[in-house]
């Protein structure tokens, strides 16, 4: 019997700071393995085996973990790993930035108010 080659999910998601200054402060938790990074740097923490081989399953989510170096002007991206080596996997992430967040509209949200500006002028214009 052969052993299991570790596989590595990788879930990304990106905050927009108008200052480098900030905090971000989580608990994660992962099977068999989870690691998490900050804009590509070192690892800020990792719980489970290296390899991922933890047969212990999917574990209790971690202590508080609170970091307020490594930001970034702009677009910071927190990046999720889960490594696993068995049949079953997930992770989770739950946290907060704090700090001078940039809350940047989606285009949807963009195009919605155009045409809510739009429908505002059209009726203007008609009375």
């Amino acid at each position: 019997m052969t052993a299991a080659v570790p596989l590595t999910f990788s879930f990304i998601t990106q905050f927009n700071l108008t200052s480098a200054v900030a905090t971000l402060s989580f608990r994660t938790a992962g099977d068999n393995r989870v690691e998490v990074y900050l804009n590509g740097g070192s690892m800020l923490y990792g719980q489970g085996t290296a390899n991922g081989s933890d047969t212990k399953g999917f574990a209790s989510l971690s202590a508080l973990q609170t970091v307020t170096t490594g930001f970034q002007l702009g677009v910071n991206t927190l990046e999720l790993r889960v490594i696993n080596a068995s049949i079953y996997t997930g992770g989770v992430l739950t946290g907060t930035v704090t700090g001078e967040v940039s809350h940047t509209p989606e285009p949807a949200s963009f195009l919605l108010g155009g045409l809510g500006l739009i429908g505002i002028a059209v009726v203007r214009r008609r009375n």
